[in-house]
């Protein structure tokens, strides 16, 4: 072997002898999470609503699941969307864009912005987390082995394209709204880990017109969508978007996952999703599902096995807030895999594809809390959460406005059970995330616990 060979040779042998023993991860050099934009807004709150259809760049993969699960479509079983739904009181302004995908990067925010409407204010993008949505738009390294597969720059801009597009028309139309909540009864949710946290509830918030508007209705949930079977032979946006289809046309749906990181769907009979007659048990599924307001609409006079529902307390909120906030997260700390990988996977994963910091959001609408989570928190983490923002009944935005992976409790992460294996961080994770939602939480006048 020739000198220059040896030399590489060399070279390569003391890399990967370091990526195999060497702690080689970065340190966050402050824990401190950082209030970065403020808003408040009193007065009349002004509501409007916007969708548009991802033109998919086909073929594309259905993200969802690892390489062997992997293959390209070339059509969907229904159309794949971005639904808004904008809000302002005063000059306090924020979109939520709900959208028929797996995940959202961190990255997707600031490549958004120039295509934004210039009065969009504060956007969320969170994503429904459908298992078998369009993959190939997403950049990082990790998501494209882990469930998206390789980057295509047209499945990207077809994404932004119809995100911006959704923003726009929900704040070209807005107009005077009304404001109303209630409970939905998710019975059919479980914990797959069997941990004693359920997220057994979830919330409907209708905003009403004062005029001939439609009815914007935004329907929070926990539970992953992971009912069509896999391989998916079409792009689907699984419960979701079939959730999100209006049962009436004076609606507008939108769907935002909740605290789902350990959460499934346990229906009786549930094979039957994954057999021929998947198509009867998703809507036997969606029925079962949605608790919505009977007295709004005829439509909803039929007997889903629920008890009437109450008249909703009709009233405007009266004020948005919001708090946005920078968090600094920690080293990598991978578990999956053989005990052996595990140093250099983490080395790995952090300079090649690990966000280093994220943003957690909160917003105040009228009585309504919401928290904005870049991840898949677990019921616990969730529960967690809602007690640093000051509110117990707050509401989880998972996958929103960046992904960094599983988020578990603190403890479970130690004793390696939950969803720890799957978490990409060490066990402060959860920790920074609710510092930052104490934060935001008291920035917005919360109490520090309920």
């Amino acid at each position: 072997m020739k000198r220059p060979d040896i030399i590489v040779v060399a070279v390569l042998l003391t890399a990967l002898l370091a990526l195999f023993t060497l702690d080689l991860r970065h340190t966050a050099a402050d824990s401190t999470p950082k209030i970065f934009f403020t808003a408040e807004g009193h007065g009349q709150l002004l509501a409007g609503a916007g969708q548009a259809e991802i033109h998919v760049p086909y073929p594309v993969v259905p993200a969802g699941y690892g390489p062997k699960d992997r293959h390209e479509v070339t059509s969907a079983a229904q159309p794949q969307m971005a639904r808004a739904i904008a809000l302002q009181v005063g000059d306090a302004k924020l979109t939520l864009v709900s959208v028929d995908l797996l995940e959202i990067d961190s990255q997707l925010l600031e490549d958004l912005k120039p295509r934004l409407p210039s009065d969009a204010g504060e956007v969320w993008v969170c994503a429904t987390h459908t298992h078998s949505g369009m993959g190939n738009y997403d950049p990082n390294l990790l998501a494209q082995i882990a469930g998206t597969g390789r980057f295509k720059k047209a499945a990207r801009d077809a994404l932004m394209d119809a995100i911006a597009h959704s923003v726009g028309d929900a704040r070209g139309s807005m107009s005077g709204y009304l404001f109303a909540q209630q409970g939905l009864s998710l019975t059919d949710d479980s914990n797959r880990d069997h941990q004693p946290e359920v997220e057994s509830s979830g919330l409907e918030v209708l905003l009403m017109p004062k005029g001939p508007d439609q009815i914007l209705d935004l329907l929070f949930v926990a539970a992953h969508p992971t009912t069509v079977t896999r391989p998916a032979s079409q792009l689907d946006g699984d419960y979701p978007a079939r959730l999100a289809t209006p049962h009436d046309s004076h609606f507008v749906n939108a769907v935002f996952e909740g605290a789902l990181g350990d959460q499934s769907i346990s229906l009786a009979g549930a094979s039957e999703l994954f057999s021929s007659t998947r198509s009867k048990s998703l809507e036997a599924l969606v029925e079962r599902f949605v608790f919505r307001f009977r007295d709004l609409t005829s439509a909803d006079t039929e007997d889903t096995g629920f008890p009437p529902a109450e008249p909703p307390m009709m009233k405007p909120p009266g004020t948005l807030t919001i708090a946005q906030t920078k968090v600094e997260l920690a080293s990598t700390e991978i578990h999956a895999g053989p005990t052996w990988t595990h140093r250099a996977s983490s080395n790995l994963v952090d300079h090649l594809a690990a966000p280093h910091s994220a943003q957690l959001s909160v917003a105040r609408l009228g009585p309504l809390t919401l928290i904005a989570v870049p991840g898949e928190p677990t019921a616990a983490a969730g529960r967690a959460l809602r007690e640093a923002v000051g509110d117990k009944g707050a509401l989880i935005l998972g996958l929103c406005n960046g992904y960094v992976g599983y988020i578990e409790t603190p403890d479970r992460v130690a004793k390696g059970i939950g969803e720890a294996p799957r978490q990409y961080y060490d066990a402060s994770l959860l920790s920074r995330f609710t510092s930052a939602a104490s934060l935001a939480g008291h920035t917005l006048g919360l109490p520090a616990r309920n």
